[in-house]
């Protein structure tokens, strides 16, 4: 199903256009192979094939692969596919977006066996983003396995109110978004927080990490909160640059934080999920 607004024969006669007007202005030489991808794009289009997670085509998703489905496009602001809780047995569809309709991945809810693949991001991701924020001795001695008994503790506690979700592409766990009610004392019970939210430095730029953050939003409007605040490093530009283009504002605290040893300063962000009617706030979506 085409999320684009446009109909599949609207979607494929503007592929069709783009392609023939590309094929134009190609010298000679190079025709021929452009000329063949059109007369390909025309054949396939009669045989219609679901993209799945893996990139594989034809079958059904099984039920272990709950989540949500979305297309990797960083030129895009967004995406359009919805979580779906694990309690549910079926997914929304594959949306194809962009140039390469194959690269899709999935974003669901943790479970203890992510343990140690959250750790490793956990820890590849500090490294990366915190270098020269914090000491370079603490971030090389960050160990993976620590931080993975900390999630695996927390995931195997069933009171726990907090959520995890992760994000994997091609059957990796590549980044993951802690969120639940907030923490902070002046917060209300209809205030949500987004704890954390890290992703390998080896799929940076991809769009992953917006497509991520969008899932946590969401999860955060489902779950019933008005509003929801995050705390970030001043000195993270990349985070902070995120955040802001999806609508979080600075929010004019500031705070000295012991983060697993460390302080660390950070600053707050905040964002509006809901109308005070209880109608969600689609502004900036």
């Amino acid at each position: 199903m085409w999320r684009s607004g446009l109909t599949e024969r609207q979607a494929f006669e503007a592929m069709r256009f783009f392609l023939e007007s590309y094929v134009a202005r190609e010298p000679p030489e190079r025709r021929t192979s452009l000329e063949q991808l059109l007369r390909w794009t025309e054949s396939d289009r009669m045989a219609p094939r679901r993209i799945l997670h893996s990139g594989a085509t034809g079958s059904t998703p099984s039920p272990s692969s709950h989540g949500r489905r979305l297309a990797d496009n960083p030129g895009r602001p967004r995406t359009a596919a919805r979580l779906i809780p694990p309690a549910r047995t079926r997914t929304t569809g594959d949306v194809p977006v962009g140039d390469d309709v194959s690269m899709v991945v999935t974003i669901r809810p943790a479970s203890v066996d992510d343990a140690d693949a959250v750790g490793e991001v956990h820890v590849r991701a500090w490294q990366s983003a915190y270098r020269g924020v914090m000491p370079d001795d603490y971030l090389d001695g960050l160990q993976a396995q620590d931080h993975a008994s900390r999630w695996r503790e927390r995931l195997i506690a069933s009171s726990s109110d907090g959520h995890l979700l992760v994000i994997v592409d091609d059957h990796r766990v590549v980044g993951f978004a802690s969120l639940g009610p907030a923490r902070d004392s002046d917060a209300a019970c209809n205030l949500g927080q987004l704890y954390a939210i890290n992703l390998d430095p080896a799929v940076w730029g991809r769009g992953l990490g917006r497509a991520l953050l969008n899932v946590a939003t969401d999860r955060l409007r489902e779950l019933g909160y008005v509003e929801a605040v995050l705390w970030v490093v001043p000195d993270n530009p990349r985070a902070r640059r995120l955040y802001e283009s999806e609508g979080w504002d600075d929010n004019d605290l500031r705070r000295d934080d012991d983060v697993f040893g460390v302080v660390v300063s950070q600053m707050r962000y905040r964002r509006l999920l809901a109308e005070p009617s209880g109608q969600p706030d689609t502004t900036t979506e």
